[in-house]
């Protein structure tokens, strides 16, 4: 079980929480592996209910391979190995988690202009000695390749007005490190035998849409969204929305290459998704044995999952419909559950 997150342990131990309780889950998985993320242990911050790990020193033969690599144990003897790298994770049969990673990985901005497709650059303004946007003389290396390569993926080729369609897209966001990671996992998956016959599946789940996207990029501070991403650099958490029709078109491209047989699936929404994999039926299980108050708050975060984010004043937002979800399984699986067609 790999999950990729830029979060801190606390989600890792929440996800050892609830797969714990699944007894023939608990008993096949191998010890989570956290990928692509800093040793958590080095945090001074030791004030979170996932206190209940600690350092341990594992047995030689159960070393990994990678120098620098960090393991733990759990209150239930669980093993944890973080890692920097999904490249640094052993091979085995692999379920990887990808929950809010693919919004902060950088992105690249275009312009289409007389000049045609140009790329938006950060720049000095000597006058007020603060950063801009602005917009490249010319094509640049990226805009001549990246937005080629997404633009042929959309919309859909059957489509009669396809042409017409991208005649329009008039700005393009797109986000090179996310296709990178996502062939990554792609290929840790793959069942051809020059991989280890690993199998296995992926999902990515973020607030993003099918794409081509435009200028979604956004910076949040002390919980609230700064006008202009630029204007406290270094203090400000940087996010955009993901291009799920790119990450899924790096798939359909493999699979026509014949380099990949992994199927994929989706986008769905986060709404959809929750409620055919029974999270209704599970809060009414949980609500046999609450509280009042504690099931108030377990409604109230239901609410918050697979709403709507459109609501009347008072009530509380949804991330249903904004958040989406992406899956990708070996050739040997089934259609996943939560991605009906």
């Amino acid at each position: 079980l790999i999950e990729i997150s830029p979060a801190l342990r606390k989600k890792q131990f929440e996800t050892l929480k609830c797969t714990g309780s699944l007894e023939t889950f608990d008993s096949l998985s191998s010890p989570l592996l956290a990928a692509i993320k800093p040793n958590p242990f080095a945090a001074k911050n030791n004030n979170d209910d996932s206190n209940s790990s600690k350092n341990t020193t594992v047995d030689e033969d159960e070393k990994l391979s990678t120098e620098g690599n960090v393991s733990g144990i759990t209150a239930r003897g669980t093993k944890v190995y973080w890692h920097n790298s999904l490249d640094d994770v052993p091979s085995g049969p692999t379920c990887i988690i990808a929950h809010e990673f693919f919004d902060a990985l950088p992105v690249h901005q275009f312009r289409r202009t007389e000049r045609g497709w140009v790329e938006k650059l950060v720049a000095m303004n000597e006058e007020n000695n603060s950063l801009e946007f602005v917009l490249s003389p010319g094509p640049t290396l990226s805009s001549s390749q990246l937005v080629k390569r997404r633009l042929r993926k959309a919309p859909s080729a059957s489509s009669s007005s396809s042409d017409d369609k991208k005649e329009t897209i008039v700005s393009l966001e797109v986000s090179p490190k996310s296709i990178i990671h996502w062939e990554k996992m792609m290929d840790r998956i793959n069942d051809e035998e020059k991989n280890g016959g690993r199998g296995g599946a992926a999902i990515a789940i973020d607030y993003g849409d099918e794409g081509p996207l435009g200028d979604t990029l956004e910076a949040i501070k002390d919980h609230k969204f700064v006008e202009n991403p630029l204007e406290s650099p270094g203090e400000c958490d940087l996010s955009a929305h993901v291009d799920f029709g790119a990450l899924r078109g790096v798939v359909e491209e493999r699979n026509e290459d014949n380099t990949s047989e992994v199927k994929c699936f989706g986008p769905t929404t986060q709404q959809k998704l929750l409620l055919e994999l029974g999270i209704v039926q599970r809060l009414q299980k949980l609500a046999e044995t609450c509280s009042e108050e504690q099931l108030e708050v377990l409604a109230d975060g239901c609410q918050r999952l697979v709403g709507d984010d459109k609501v009347d004043e008072g009530e509380i937002p949804g991330m249903g419909l904004q958040y989406k979800a992406l899956c990708m399984v070996s050739k040997n699986l089934q259609r996943p559950a939560g991605f009906s067609e």
